[in-house]
């Protein structure tokens, strides 16, 4: 503000009204400054103390003034805080990078940060971009919220959002590109879904339309599908309206509303040995290509009871045989009977198996025999 007047050791300044909101005056609008120690005073061309100033400006605290001398012309500061000002553009500014912008009513801290949505702030961090309405950034580095409105980004480093009212919080290049997304930390998330959410992990993605769906942690996992849920890794959607897992584990009584079921592995042998992977499946359809010496049984859940399904298929010549040896070991039957399949042509047994001893000991059951 310019000095209204100036003598050897002091100036004397018209205070118009409060810088931040323009509605507040001084009773008798000036006041004086003294060069050489800084003293403040009202109504009085001799200031003679210091004036904390509360409630009356936005501000709490010292009131400043610049000095013009009466011989040089240089200004000078009448208190610490040199640097904080509006400049021509209406915006204040300060030191460490801090920016107020009155025009679109936004805050700026940190370092590279800038933003052009109305209302939008980022309060730390560096190389940070918004540029929708009602939006923020927490900190990070190098994050962009180009939503239209209402999203927040709250740190991390390369994340970026699209979604209107979406949210990320943390992590690395993750988005959140619908309204409602959410995406909470993690590396290289892609939540393209409306009102969905991804929990962390890495490399998962909700795809673009679908709606109310979520994953938990992971890596790998792709959901297509609304209304769906993933707890684990490397799985994808085949519907709407299921919860996909993997290794899971239920301490107690499990109550199930619903039928199950089972995935089915088509296998064949290969040089006579057929092997039933337990982490596949847990019902198989064997097409007897060639007769069968050994079975490789692999992935039981150890120390635990495990069982599956067999159904055993003769093709077009039929014929085929079967040696029923689990890893070495043969399967145990009722009466030391061991079944021999049956050798027609097209014809299908049904065996089930079980262990109690976490695979070491087979149990084998004859379900039924020649069916066509």
């Amino acid at each position: 503000m310019p000095a209204k007047q100036i003598n050897a050791n002091n100036s004397l300044f018209s205070l118009l009204s409060d810088p931040l909101t323009g509605g507040r005056f001084w009773s008798n609008n000036s006041f004086m400054v003294d060069r050489y120690s800084n003293y403040v005073g009202f109504g009085t061309t001799q200031p003679n103390n210091r004036v904390s100033v509360v409630g009356n400006i936005s501000a709490t605290g010292y009131i400043y003034g610049t000095i013009i001398t009466p011989t040089t012309a240089i200004p000078l500061a009448a208190g610490a805080n040199s640097t904080v000002q509006y400049n021509s553009n209406g915006v204040l500014s300060g030191d460490l990078g801090f920016t107020y912008n009155q025009a679109t009513s936004s805050i700026l801290v940190g370092q590279g940060n800038a933003t052009t949505g109305q209302q939008t702030s980022i309060l730390g961090g560096s190389n940070n971009t918004a540029s929708g309405n009602q939006g923020f950034i927490g900190g990070g580095s190098g994050n962009n919220n180009i939503g239209s409105s209402g999203g927040a980004i709250v740190a991390g480093r390369e994340n970026n959002m699209q979604g209107d009212y979406a949210f990320i919080g943390g992590g690395r290049g993750n988005s959140a590109n619908d309204s409602f997304a959410v995406t909470v930390g993690g590396y290289q998330n892609s939540n393209s879904g409306l009102a969905s959410i991804i929990g962390g992990g890495q490399c998962n993605q909700i795809s673009s339309g679908v709606i109310n769906s979520g994953i938990l942690g992971g890596t790998g996992n792709n959901i297509q599908h609304d209304n769906s849920f993933i707890i684990g890794n490397g799985l994808v959607t085949l519907s709407s309206n299921y919860t996909y897992f993997n290794h899971i584990e239920v301490d107690g009584q499990s109550i199930l509303k619903g039928s199950i079921g089972e995935k089915v592995n088509t296998i064949s042998p290969i040089l006579s040995s057929v092997t039933i992977d337990l982490l596949s499946a847990s019902t198989f359809n064997l097409n007897l290509t060639s007769s069968v010496t050994t079975f490789s049984v692999i992935h039981p859940l150890p120390n635990l009871g495990n069982s599956f399904t067999l159904y055993v298929n003769q093709l077009s010549a039929g014929n085929q045989t079967v040696n029923w040896s689990f890893n070495g070991s043969l399967v145990k039957w009722a009466n030391r009977g061991d079944p021999i399949v049956t050798l027609s042509a097209y014809a299908t047994d049904v065996y089930t198996f079980v262990s109690i001893n976490g695979g070491n000991t087979w149990y084998g059951f004859v379900a039924g025999q020649n069916f066509y």
